[in-house]
């Protein structure tokens, strides 16, 4: 060889290594970038808390490092394959069945297999895999090159498999296999990863939502205990009125039938009537402010009577100013010609006491309420829900000039407790007490306002067919003297100006009265006498011997025996199941009251 030759051959020898060189230089740079982009991957998904994203980001990585067209990520379920569990839009899901040994592989499977389809090897066929990733492509797979990396954020069972597929000579080769270790490895932990910052945040959003709730039922604790003492304060206050009631409702009683006695007796001039008459008056304004007492305590019976809504407002009006306070002044405008309504007197002036009230408050400068009465149309009766007949509706309406409120207000004003005042200035029942009444007269109530321009409240309520209020007329003791004839009545009550007014009541009316001062006296009385009594009249809480007890006493030995109750409390505040066996007479009750319900009960005794 010459020095010619051995240059040239030195000089390809020299070519061939720098080439060798440059290729390997070029395959660890690729090297190098598929591992920076494996890292890069790790990174990414270290914050990611949706198992699907990361595993569409896998698939994405694997395409880009293997280099091959087809990557797809599937579910594995026992021995079948589920395509759509990684799949980013939601589809119905079918399961692929495939053969047990291919089953087995993938689920043993401990990290990437590189596999060549049709080509003997150790792992199953794999084509029936390949047909059920991919089956929209109609080929046979034969000598594709097909790498399969488990799915496994836990060990045991991978949940699923990750299926790159190249054409034959093309994708991964055995000097990859470092590489598919390693993103098996990290895919891996990125999927547990991302369980367990979804796990996390699902169990923070649990505890934040539990905190809330239990904040709520905390809130919602302390309202109720705020409200049940508050109840607890009413209640008592009712308890104390009712008390008061009583002893006022006694003392009205023989108040009221003194006055009757006079009337009746010789004969007086003019001016002896009139102080009578201002008596009677006097009496029965006591009467009604001791209703509103009970009415404040919620202690009272529903007493219907027909009324002229126009004169009850004007006589509570009156009453009521100097409650208002002189910086308010009340307008009444008054519609002539009304129909009367059926309503309870007492209730209807809680109504205008409650909203009275409220519209002074709403004025703490000043300003003026104007109430006034009106016919319906049939717009707004419909509006509200009645029936749209104007004939059989009339409208009570309270305005003020106040500073009014805004919707979210207006929307809690009739629930109970709810009040837009200072702690200490209002219960929250004024309005809810309002709305159940008006609701229980077969009303409805309507509210207009705005912030700073005032409320009002309009009542609608049912008209009477009558054209004017029914008087009845006192009837006097002549009229039920022949009824009283041969009776013989037990009079049964502790207070002696009340038992006085009482007997001399039904003695004036014919009746034979034996009379008691407590419940046990009414008993010794009722055995030594021998001869019928018709009925006992007796009061309801006494000393000693309360009258349901005295009753129950009295007809183990006079069966038939009829009874009138009378007490100054109202019916629900005693026990009713004790006195559904007889008639219930409410104090204050004049003489007329009293003859009646003796001689309706004399009725029966004697059947007639």
């Amino acid at each position: 060889m010459t020095d010619g030759a051995a240059e040239d051959g030195t000089e390809a020898a020299l070519r061939a290594e720098i080439e060798r060189l440059s290729r390997e230089r070029l395959d660890l740079l690729r090297e190098v970038d598929r591992v920076v982009s494996l890292g890069d991957f790790v990174l990414r998904c270290s914050t990611i808390a949706d198992p699907l994203d990361v595993v569409g980001r896998a698939v994405g990585l694997l395409k880009d490092l293997l280099g091959v067209p087809l990557v797809r990520a599937v579910g594995l379920v026992d021995d079948s394959i589920d395509p759509s569990a990684f799949a980013a839009a939601p589809s119905k899901r079918t399961l692929v069945l495939l053969p047990q040994p291919l089953a087995t592989w993938l689920a043993d499977a401990p990290t990437a297999a590189l596999v060549h389809a049709g080509e003997p090897s150790d792992a199953p066929d794999i084509i029936p895999l390949l047909r059920g990733v991919f089956p929209e492509r109609n080929t046979t797979w034969e000598h594709a090159s097909v790498t399969v990396i488990p799915l496994r954020p836990h060990p045991g069972r991978p949940v699923g498999a990750i299926v790159a597929v190249g054409e034959a000579g093309a994708g991964p080769t055995d000097a990859d296999a470092t590489l598919l270790v390693l993103a098996t490895n990290h895919i891996g932990r990125a999927l547990q990863n991302a369980l367990l910052v979804s796990d996390l945040r699902s169990r923070s959003e649990e505890l934040a939502e539990s905190t809330r709730r239990y904040r709520e039922n905390l809130e919602d604790l302390q309202r109720t205990q705020r409200e049940l003492l508050q109840a607890r304060k009413l209640e008592a206050i009712g308890r104390l009125a009712g008390g008061i009631a009583h002893d006022f409702n006694n003392l009205l009683t023989v108040i009221r039938n003194h006055a009757e006695f006079l009337k009746e007796g010789k004969e007086r001039d003019q001016e002896d009537l009139d102080d009578i008459a201002a008596i009677a008056e006097a009496a029965d304004r006591a009467t009604r402010i001791t209703r509103q007492l009970l009415a404040f305590g919620r202690r009272n019976d529903a007493r219907p009577e027909l009324l002229d809504l126009n004169r009850m407002t004007t006589e509570f009006t009156k009453l009521i100013s100097r409650l208002v306070g002189e910086h308010v002044t009340i307008e009444l405008r008054l519609e002539p010609s009304l129909r009367p309504v059926r309503a309870d007197r007492a209730q209807l002036e809680q109504v205008l006491l409650n909203l009275l009230t409220n519209a002074r408050d709403a004025m703490p400068d000043g300003g003026v309420i104007v109430v006034r009465t009106r016919p319906t149309t049939e717009a707004e009766l419909a509006a509200v829900g009645l029936p749209a007949n104007p004939a059989r509706f009339l409208a009570l309406v309270v305005s003020d000039s106040g500073r009014g409120m805004d919707d979210a207000t207006r929307a809690h004003l009739f629930e109970p407790f709810f009040t837009t005042k200072e702690p200490g200035q209002g219960t929250g029942l004024g309005l809810a007490t309002v709305y159940g009444i008006v609701d229980g007269h077969g009303g409805k109530i309507q509210v207009t306002s705005e912030p700073e321009r005032g409320t009002s409240f309009t009542i609608f309520l049912p008209t009477s067919r009558s054209s004017s209020v029914e008087v009845e007329a006192v009837r006097g003791p002549t009229a039920d003297r022949a009824a009283g004839l041969g009776a013989t009545i037990l009079l049964v009550e502790d207070d002696p100006a009340l038992r006085s007014v009482a007997f001399r009541t039904l003695s004036s009316r014919g009746y034979r009265v034996l009379q008691a001062r407590d419940g046990a006296e009414g008993m010794e009385i009722a055995k030594k006498h021998t001869d019928t009594i018709d009925v006992v009249v007796t009061d309801v809480v006494m000393p000693r011997l309360s009258g349901p007890k005295l009753v129950a006493q009295l007809r183990a030995l006079r069966p038939t025996l009829k009874v009138v109750y009378v007490s100054g409390y109202t019916f629900d505040m005693l026990d009713p199941r004790t006195l559904e066996d007889g008639t219930f007479l409410t104090k204050p009750f004049t003489a007329a009251d009293l003859a009646a319900a003796v001689k309706e009960a004399v009725a029966q005794a004697k059947g007639a």
